[in-house]
């Protein structure tokens, strides 16, 4: 195999692996600091929180909580959770009351939100990033995204420590006869002996 093939195979093979590791870095790191991340299924947040991005999450006091900001929450109806931008805010005794509505939607949510206690709000979003968690969790998505290029890093190492073990000769690099006698030639245009 060529070496130019083997170093492009290798460099493919780094830039997939930290590609990932920063991504579900991205993805996995901040939940040490009390952060939740969910990954974004439908388009009712587009354009602030596209379909595969993930939103990193926070639970906070309900009252901490103002117009615009995005919460998390799930009706005690529904199985799914919802993520919405709150447009009105109502306090009613120990309980607090949200209006929220998709971004992409054209009317609020018929539902309000009621809380009592926290509720979990939007910190900050990293799109695209729930395309490689969901495919991080698969079985191709494995052998894809940690395996393979595990493997190129590996090949790609054990060759470089071959070929500092056996320095590559004139036919390992395609050159010809006449080459290396005008390399030569140049380097002593005395015509001295070299190999000394």
């Amino acid at each position: 195999m060529s070496r130019i093939a083997v170093r492009g195979a290798g460099l493919i093979a780094w830039l997939v692996a930290i590609t990932v590791a920063l991504l579900l870095a991205a993805t996995f790191v901040p939940t040490i600091f009390g952060l939740e991340s969910l990954v974004v299924a439908s388009g009712s947040m587009t354009p602030a929180m596209p379909v595969g991005s993930v939103a990193m999450t926070r639970e906070i006091d309900a009252r901490a909580i103002s117009v615009g900001d995005i919460i998390s929450f799930r009706h005690r109806s529904a199985a799914e959770t919802t993520t919405h931008r709150v447009i009105a805010v109502k306090a009613e005794g120990s309980q607090v009351v949200f209006t929220t509505k998709g971004d992409a939607n054209d009317a609020p949510d018929p539902e309000t939100v009621v809380v009592t206690g926290s509720i979990h709000k939007v910190e900050y979003v990293v799109p695209g990033a729930g395309y490689v968690v969901g495919y991080a969790r698969s079985p191709w998505g494995v052998v894809g995204l940690f395996i393979v290029p595990l493997a190129g890093l590996a090949f790609e190492r054990r060759t470089r420590r071959k070929r500092k073990a056996h320095p590559a000769s004139a036919d390992d690099l395609g050159w010809s006869a006449t080459t290396l006698s005008l390399l030569r030639l140049v380097r002593d245009p005395l015509g001295s002996d070299l190999s000394g």
